[in-house]
């Protein structure tokens, strides 16, 4: 039989005070109820000290083989975390003044890519899939979008989004596109 709050593991009910789902309370206390204070993670549970925070995990130095996910990440305020983008690549402006270029659109400098130690290499559609494949047996982290309609490019912008923490932010850009295309 299976037991429950009420019952010990062989059926009959438990004996003492019964839980009423306070904390520190039970059916024959006068104590005031009391509520634990938050207490972070490596303070409650030293053991877990080394623990990252999220935003550890997300990509650091980013490589846009597209002018696209350079864009959006300007948009997004992210620009920090690109450092190679495609030599194609006219906005944002200032995105072809910073960054090198270290591709076109169906051929890469490999070389050039692997010095900059990307954590993560953003491509598009099957026609940047050799440099892709070549980068992913260097070792490199590769995500190649393949968006072909309106409702995939919105799609692309939230992932990119996620992608770098800044889901909340790209979810909101793309209400407000949507929005303007709905007005059209």
């Amino acid at each position: 039989m299976l037991s429950d709050h009420n019952h010990n593991s062989s059926g009959t009910p438990r004996s003492g005070p019964q839980q009423h789902g306070h904390d520190n309370e039970t059916a024959t206390s006068t104590k005031p109820v009391t509520k634990r204070a938050w207490v972070p993670y490596h303070f409650a549970f030293p053991e877990l000290a080394d623990i990252q925070k999220m935003s550890d995990y997300f990509p650091e130095r980013i490589v846009c083989l597209t002018e696209e996910t350079t864009e959006m990440l300007y948009l997004l305020g992210e620009q920090d975390r690109i450092v190679g983008i495609s030599g194609f690549t006219v906005r944002p402006p200032e995105a072809r003044r910073e960054k090198p270029k270290v591709s076109a659109f169906t051929s890469a400098k490999i070389d050039r890519i692997l010095d900059l130690e990307p954590d993560l290499v953003l491509g598009f559609s099957d026609l940047q899939g050799d440099i892709a494949a070549e980068l992913i047996r260097h070792g490199v982290n590769v995500h190649v979008f393949n968006q072909r309609s309106v409702d995939e490019i919105l799609q692309m912008i939230v992932m990119l989004g996620a992608m770098v923490g800044r889901q909340h932010d790209a979810e909101n850009w793309v209400m407000r596109i949507a929005h303007k295309i709905e007005q059209m």
